[in-house]
């Protein structure tokens, strides 16, 4: 089988590792591969099948007239045009669409080419991006349920537009595309699977639920990490409690878990870790040691390794990474039951509280008893038994073959 990913990052950042996991999970499995993505601010990748489709200039002009005009994803013609070629040349049997808003390629178009090539498609749904307008996440508005009209609430929001709302506009355009493609499948986790479900968008089309894998083998595993309290000066009677999050997002919600620790700071026992926090940070708090950065994904799971607890306080997430890879190396996670969060751990590992209930909150994290080997384990081997890469993409590549009988 040839497989054609496409995908905004390539092999940095969330989905970024999600494609370079299946890259090499589906490689493994013996098909022809390849990676198309966007090359903005991506690291050269010195691999023959990742392609580069939108270099650095298109992308930042793309970028200002879509916040000039509001028409987000209609300002890429040369990237799209190479994106069709490769994909002519290439001739894959399968296209496996991941983020595609970032401004690198016209969504639209592309789509409704691959409409007319009758090629098989999967569309991750890794954002909402797919049943929307021109929003990735929806957060609290409903207009995805009977399709965008405008006067969207987050115009301002990324893909910002400073003067007009296009969201209807670009909402019809997208439904253009996507009318009467026969031979495509969404796929997201159970909580993207069940909005997209319900919208209007794509009413109608086959929607499979499919969890998001990690790399538990390689580089999410509980670790040996006496080193790292250490060198931050923790206590060894002191109960943990870790989160990560760029504070600069507003939609990852890390404000909140300065609140809870806020809440708790008389407790001399707990130490709240934040990784993502710049030092600069306007909060405060006696419990708290600020990690700006970590150099590398195996120092992140050091991080992790370290708490009794790991938090989530993300306001818009289909599902969050973090807690993912937190429960595979071994730690336990609570947060807001806010959406696609709690659909991570149903389970006794997985505690989750009323969105923006601080009380709730510091109370879990003041119950929440220190690690043992034995909870460690139990983290782990439901983390590794769902999320493992052999599991999904042997999914994913079900759904494929599927795909491919039908097209026959």
């Amino acid at each position: 089988m040839k497989i054609l990913i496409v995908d905004v990052y390539g092999h940095i950042r969330s989905t970024g590792k999600i494609t370079t996991l299946q890259y090499q999970n589906m490689k493994n499995l013996g098909h022809e591969v390849k990676v198309c993505y966007r090359g903005i601010r991506e690291p050269h990748i010195d691999n023959p099948d990742y392609i580069k489709v939108a270099g650095y200039i298109e992308p930042v002009m793309a970028k200002g007239l879509a916040m000039l005009t509001g028409y987000e994803g209609f300002f890429h013609p040369f990237a799209t045009k190479k994106l069709k070629k490769i994909t002519l040349d290439f001739k894959p049997d399968i296209v496996q669409l991941n983020i595609l808003h970032g401004y690198y390629i016209n969504s639209c178009e592309y789509i409704q080419f691959l409409k007319d090539q009758n090629t098989a498609v999967s569309y991750a749904m890794f954002d909402e991006y797919a049943y929307m307008g021109k929003c990735p996440f929806s957060f609290k508005c409903n207009q995805f349920v009977y399709g965008c009209k405008g006067n969207c609430p987050h115009v301002k929001n990324y893909p910002t537009s400073l003067f007009f709302d296009r969201s209807k506009f670009i909402w019809r355009k997208k439904h253009e595309a996507l009318s009467g493609f026969k031979n495509i499948v969404f796929v997201g986790t159970e909580w993207v699977a069940n909005r997209a479900r319900q919208s209007a968008m794509l009413k109608g089309f086959r929607i499979e639920n499919l969890d998001e894998p990690i790399n538990f083998a390689k580089i999410f595993y509980p670790k040996d990490v006496k080193y790292l309290r250490d060198k931050l000066h923790i206590p060894t009677d002191n109960k943990i409690i870790v989160t990560v999050a760029q504070l600069s997002d507003p939609r990852k919600g890390g404000k909140y878990v300065f609140e809870v620790a806020k809440k708790l700071e008389v407790y001399k026992n707990i130490t709240f870790v934040f990784v993502g926090c710049d030092t600069t940070a306007p909060f405060e708090c006696d419990n708290m040691i600020k990690i700006p950065f970590v150099k590398n994904q195996d120092e992140l799971a050091d991080f992790y390794s370290l708490g009794d607890l790991f938090i989530c306080t993300s306001l818009a997430d289909t599902t969050p990474c973090t807690c993912i890879e937190a429960l595979g190396c071994g730690t336990p996670i609570a947060g807001f039951a806010e959406a696609g969060t709690p659909t991570v751990c149903t389970n006794k590992y997985g505690i989750f509280t009323p969105t923006y209930d601080i009380d709730a909150l510091a109370d879990v994290v003041l119950k929440a008893p220190k690690k043992t080997e034995e909870r460690m384990e139990e983290c782990r081997l439901y983390a590794v038994t769902r999320f493992s890469p052999n599991v999904v993409f042997k999914k994913l590549e079900i759904i494929y073959q599927s795909l491919l009988k039908k097209k026959i």
